[in-house]
């Protein structure tokens, strides 16, 4: 099992890649660490006390914001990080509570042309975890190993 909670690193790349402004940026932590708690790392829930949980996720979340800033962190975008990212956006994101791909322009992201069975069991277990559920137009729920390339599919966090 891939270990799927969201860590420091993985929210770091995200306000980059989002291009957050500083402003922007602790309205996102704060929301985080309030509306996503149950998706933090185990070591950022792990405090009796809230405060001294939301310090070490801060201080962590800056380190390794500083880290991708220079490009010293080794972060690699995977299946995990796009569905967390996914997640972020559905939950977060102020105009839509949806995102629309086609099913090979997923595949074409981790450069693959075909959904291999580890890919599959990847991407399930990312579904799963962040409870994100795959449609096709018309609001039929599909698995994703069931779609042709073509098809075009709504993810939706239920």
């Amino acid at each position: 099992m891939i270990e799927l909670y969201y860590d420091a690193a993985t929210i770091a790349h995200y306000i980059i890649d989002r291009e957050m402004s500083e402003q922007q940026k602790q309205k996102f932590l704060t929301w985080v660490q309030s509306q996503e708690f149950e998706y933090l790392a185990p070591k950022y829930r792990e405090k009796e006390s809230p405060i001294d949980n939301k310090r070490v996720f801060m201080l962590d979340v800056h380190r390794s914001w500083d880290a991708a800033v220079y490009g010293l962190d080794g972060f690699e975008f995977s299946i995990k990080t796009y569905f967390a990212y996914m997640r972020l956006d559905i939950m977060y994101g102020e105009t839509r509570d949806f995102i629309r791909i086609k099913r090979g322009k997923l595949l074409e992201k981790f450069n693959k042309e075909r959904l291999r069975s580890e890919m599959r069991a990847e991407i399930h277990d990312c579904m799963m975890f962040y409870h994100i559920q795959a449609y096709l137009k018309g609001g039929e729920e599909i698995d994703i190993a069931d779609a042709n390339n073509d098809d075009m599919i709504t993810f939706r966090v239920v």
